[in-house]
């Protein structure tokens, strides 16, 4: 099983099409598309011996439907239902707000319908009551069999209705299931039989004018401590959603647990393309693959270059709203300042620097002296968190859930300023230009006690306040 790796360089387009065209055994390179906002970048793929990719970036899952048709099957779908049934209230829903980032909390109502919303994150660890927030609108992406199309509500509203679910509406299938070990260095991996159940009726799509679809999987997750737990949502298609869902019970069905096995984990390094450098190389051999390093910005070593890409995997995330994430290097980095620095992931819808300016200042107004770090210490390892009293100019690169870089984020306080306000600037990393159309200019940054995102920081004393 395989890992990639990418890494932000500059090999020019003709070399990399020199090391796709070495010939001979050993390792082998590949040119790989990868979707960003805006256009398709390339990536030079170190590939291990005998291995190809597709040209694009995707994990595939094999699935392999069952005959639903032969008595075994059909044995096996009125034991699973049995204990679904056992294992779900129709009092009360399921709901995962982690997923995906965090943009989404999704909802599983047994007997009722799977709901998505944006969470109101705040209120939420303040109260420990979901609220949807920009939109205040909960999404269906299905109903079971019978239920109405009412008012979609965050609570179960299946209480009264008897729709017993039918094993006509269930397949089983099997999957070949895959995860990294804990040490990173193996994978294990099994066959393991699995019941889906789709869903329609779902609120209408506005891309599709068609109603939303879910499969819901119900499955043995042998490794789950949390119980009953939605372990996954995709959309795979245009309003058309799988959701996976842990259902312990399963696991006293032998035929729903899995067989692992150990596999190692190697490594795909990609490093990415300049298609715009007419640079040619007389000879290549593959070892000159590692010669090409990690950009670093000649200007300013502090701001990301505009082609930079991050492995989201590679950061710890921590939620603020509104669509928005801290993130923060779990790696070492080749370039000093990067192992410290503090970025911005968000994993909204947008339009334009103005829709994210106007997000980015909700979440900052909410989150300042609770979650956004200052460069003063308390004690030696204690970072403690901005205030409003202090003064600061601070800028994060934003990056999207893809990992792309899209936008700077520059953020300026007054701390003598009585009312708690912030100006912003969202900035394209290529032009320089802000929201308003204004040019920036690069700055040098004091970055007090290496904290790298900081151009100037002041704290006054507490006889100056």
């Amino acid at each position: 099983k395989y890992k990639v790796k990418y890494e932000n360089t500059a090999i020019p387009i003709k070399i990399a099409n020199e090391f796709v065209g070495l010939g001979g055994e050993g390792e082998s390179f590949e040119i790989v598309n990868i979707d960003r906002v805006d256009n398709r970048e390339k990536f030079l793929c170190r590939l291990p011996k005998e291995q190809r990719t597709n040209g694009t970036d995707s994990h595939m899952k094999q699935s392999i439907p069952s005959n639903a048709g032969n008595s075994t099957d059909r044995e096996l779908i009125e034991s699973a239902i049995e204990a679904i049934t056992a294992s779900f209230s129709r009092e009360t829903c399921v709901f995962e707000i982690g997923l995906n980032g965090g943009y989404w909390t999704f909802g599983f109502c047994f007997g009722d319908k799977i709901i998505q919303f944006h969470e109101d994150i705040m209120h939420f660890l303040e109260t420990k009551e979901h609220k949807p927030e920009s939109p205040n609108y909960i999404f269906a992406l299905g109903r079971f069999k019978g239920v109405p199309r009412t008012k979609v509500k965050l609570q179960n509203q299946a209480s009264k209705l008897e729709n017993d679910l039918n094993p006509e509406d269930f397949l089983i299938q099997e999957d070949i299931v895959d995860q990294l070990s804990d040490s990173g260095s193996a994978i294990q991996f099994s066959s393991q039989k699995f019941v889906q159940h789709t869903l329609g009726n779902g609120g209408i799509c506005d891309l599709t004018q068609e109603p939303r679809t879910v499969d819901v999987v119900y499955k043995c997750d042998l490794k789950n401590t949390r119980g009953i737990q939605i372990l996954e949502v995709q959309e795979y298609k245009t309003c058309r959603y799988q959701l996976v869902i842990n259902v312990p019970k399963l696991c006293n069905i032998k035929e729903f647990r899995p067989n692992n096995i150990e596999d190692k984990v190697i490594d795909i390094t990609c490093k990415s393309i300049d298609t715009e450098s007419t640079e040619v190389a007389n000879g290549i051999s593959r070892d000159d693959f590692d010669s090409f390093k990690e950009l670093t910005n000649e200007n300013n070593l502090f701001l990301a270059d505009s082609k930079y890409k991050i492995n989201i995997a590679d950061y710890h995330l921590t939620p603020c709203g509104y669509g928005f994430y801290i993130a923060q290097s779990q790696q070492a980095s080749s370039i000093p300042a990067w192992s410290d620095k503090t970025l911005l992931v968000y994993n909204g819808e947008y339009e334009s620097a103005t829709d994210i300016l106007r997000h980015a200042g909700g979440m900052f107004q909410k989150v300042l002296e609770r979650k956004i770090f200052s460069p003063v210490f308390v004690g030696q390892n204690t970072i403690s968190a901005l205030s409003w009293s202090d003064s600061f100019i601070v800028w994060y690169e934003l990056f999207d859930f893809y990992g792309n870089f899209i936008y700077y984020v520059r953020v300026l306080r007054d701390g003598g300023d009585q009312a708690k306000q912030l100006e912003l600037q969202v900035i394209d990393p290529n032009s320089m230009i802000d929201q308003d159309g204004d040019k920036v200019e690069m700055p040098e940054f004091e970055a007090p006690n290496k904290q790298w995102n900081f151009e100037k920081f002041y704290r006054p004393s507490e006889e100056e306040k």
